[in-house]
């Protein structure tokens, strides 16, 4: 890449020009929006302009991007603080991205994510309470899934403390991000209610628990996937998304995805079973309700569809990032 081009190139012109000269180390880490250290060995190695001066040399030699180029303008991007939000992203990643500021509390999420892997052992046991298990075994997954909730609130609480005390950047990406933890809160909870045995002998292969799925499912895939194409999307292809339109799809997917899914919740609880075709009169009015939350999402999609063929046929270039 360029930083290793430019470790290989001589860059001794420095001390030519007067007082210091600069390793190709520190001038890589100028140029990938980290500060130089003044412990690295130079009393004035973050002074912009002699960095600047030297990668605008290696450029004149054809070691740097165009990439590099705009990073030597803004070292810290735009407004962005040094280090991990520069460089992640994807729902809390995106959070953290657009608050400007690195992630509170990692040690913990990273403890939190050792702590989900962990239990995930004891978690797939929970879709079998109603097959007639033992009554240590029920004892043992059910405290096992209810248990899964305290990493996973970590990492949640963990995102929203970043925002908090960040500058937040309110973005589209941003927005999916939100919605997404926002939706994947409702599905855990509920994930908690099946936990308990008793409660899941009378939800087991209703719409109760096909409403907790598809919460889970969205909040943790679907919005962090748009989201994420929102902001690669003009890193990847240079183009620019519209945030008018995307904006418009966010909230109609938003209340189209919770008119579906949250209603089947109180089918379920009324006892209506999954995996039927058809379903009595008494269960028409919140089936009434969830189809029409499909055809508002189905709107939703196809003004995200739009966007994309607009921003094909408009290709307004991005900002430089």
């Amino acid at each position: 890449d360029w930083s290793s081009d430019v470790c290989s190139s001589d860059l001794s012109s420095t001390t030519e020009r007067g007082s210091r000269s600069s390793s190709a180390g520190q001038i890589r880490w100028y140029a990938t929006g980290l500060a130089v250290r003044p412990e690295h060995g130079h009393r004035h190695a973050a002074d912009a302009g002699i960095l600047r001066h030297e990668i605008q040399e290696a450029a004149a030699r054809g070691h740097r991007p165009r990439a590099a180029a705009r990073r030597a303008d803004r070292p810290f991007g735009d407004g962005a603080q040094p280090g991990k939000a520069d460089r992640h992203a994807s729902a809390g990643t995106l959070a953290i991205a657009f608050a400007q500021r690195h992630l509170l509390g990692y040690p913990w999420i990273v403890l939190a994510a050792v702590g989900t892997a962990f239990l995930s052992f004891g978690l797939w046991v929970h879709h079998m309470f109603a097959t007639g298990l033992p009554k240590i075994s029920l004892a043992f997954f059910s405290a096992a899934s209810e248990a899964v909730a305290i990493p996973t609130g970590v990492q949640i609480f963990a995102f929203i403390a970043t925002l908090w005390a960040g500058k937040v950047k309110w973005s589209t990406p941003l927005l999916y991000a939100s919605g997404s933890l926002a939706v994947f809160v409702i599905g855990g909870l509920t994930g908690v209610m099946v936990a308990v045995a008793p409660f899941d002998w009378q939800a087991h292969d209703t719409y109760f628990v096909v409403a907790h799925l598809h919460y889970v499912l969205i909040g943790g895939t679907l919005l962090p996937l748009f989201g994420g194409l929102y902001y690669y999307w003009p890193l990847i292809t240079g183009k620019k998304l519209s945030d008018r339109l995307g904006r418009i799809a966010f909230w109609i997917m938003f209340v189209g995805v919770n008119l579906i899914f949250f209603p089947q919740h109180f089918l379920g609880l009324q006892g209506m079973p999954r995996r039927y075709v058809d379903y009595p009169d008494a269960f028409t009015k919140w089936n009434y309700v969830s189809s029409v939350g499909y055809m508002i999402t189905v709107v939703a999609v196809g003004v995200f569809m739009l966007v994309l063929i607009e921003a094909a046929i408009r290709r307004r270039k991005a900002e430089a990032n």
